[in-house]
């Protein structure tokens, strides 16, 4: 989902239970739509990073949709309720998250590995963690 004007918002989305992750949701309001377009529940927001244009729109996504879990490896992201670390697994869904450490854009960076153990596909989430310094 694109967002601001040189960035994107990424809705995760586990087809078998129609739950969702909305990543790095700095425009709610686009992303909540985009769920709705797609017959889907949002229940979780994994951020990246604590920069703006990442965890930016944190606080008003969980006031839209109160309750909803804030994932995050930075305590400087705002809303977050569940600090992880790497390592740290948990699932959306029947989607299977494992957390992995990355600091290089900035010096709490995680990136969200997810896998679909039902076809073996798999994705990584990594907001800019092939940026070079840490802020």
């Amino acid at each position: 989902v694109a967002a601001l004007e040189d960035n994107y918002m990424y809705l995760l989305i586990d087809e078998n239970t129609k739950q969702a992750a909305a990543v790095d949701p700095v425009e709610p309001e686009k992303v909540i739509a985009a769920a709705k377009e797609e017959g889907v529940e949002i229940r979780t927001v994994l951020t990246t990073h604590h920069h703006f244009d990442h965890s930016g729109g944190n606080e008003k996504i969980a006031q839209l949709i109160p309750g909803i879990p804030v994932y995050g490896g930075d305590k400087r992201i705002g809303a977050m309720t569940n600090e992880v670390t790497h390592d740290t697994e948990f699932k959306i869904g029947s989607l299977a998250v494992r957390c992995l450490f990355t600091p290089c854009h900035t010096s709490g960076h995680i990136c969200y590995h997810v896998v679909d153990k039902e076809d073996d596909s798999s994705a990584v989430f990594t907001g800019y963690v092939l940026a070079d310094r840490k802020s």
